[in-house]
């Protein structure tokens, strides 16, 4: 009897568990169905790039490694009930210096930057905790949020 009541109880927990699970799994390529890429040819697909689930108010890194010689491409974009005001950082992961912030640049979702000498860059993703204009996201709901990191070859200038 005692077994039939644990296996009731996982089974009633694996349910509750359900939709977050699914919502998991359509946010694992959101970033190659929703943001914009390039429209410049040479950038490519960058396999660091990732999607994740996000709640209001939270905040989430992802570490990148950038190349000497390379131009990068970063965009972030998000499912509407997030908002457009969602801030992207690029910090040098060492000193923790703040080398771009998307707030200054009135939240823009792209980022264009050449690298000048291989580093490991942190990338923070913050969503606002304050409500949406829609109101669609429930405080305990989540959301999908995608990063899109493209590189090309930086071109040689001059003659």
């Amino acid at each position: 009897m005692r077994a039939v009541k644990t296996i009731t109880t996982i089974f009633t927990l694996l349910l509750m568990l359900a939709p977050a699970l699914s919502k998991a799994q359509a946010c694992h390529n959101f970033h190659r169905k929703n943001c914009n890429p390039s429209n410049n040819a040479y950038f490519e697909y960058n396999g660091q790039s990732k999607s994740a689930l996000f709640k209001k108010g939270q905040t989430s890194e992802l570490n990148i490694i950038i190349y000497k010689g390379q131009d990068y491409r970063v965009s972030v974009c998000t499912e509407p009930e997030l908002g457009n005001k969602v801030e992207f950082r690029l910090k040098d992961s060492k000193s923790g210096d703040v080398l771009y912030d998307n707030a200054d640049a009135d939240y823009d979702q792209e980022f264009e930057f050449t690298c000048s000498y291989s580093r490991r860059i942190v990338l923070e993703v913050t969503v606002p905790d304050g409500e949406t204009k829609d109101k669609k996201l429930k405080p305990r709901e989540m959301a999908c949020i995608g990063v899109l990191v493209e590189h090309m070859t930086t071109p040689n200038s001059g003659f």
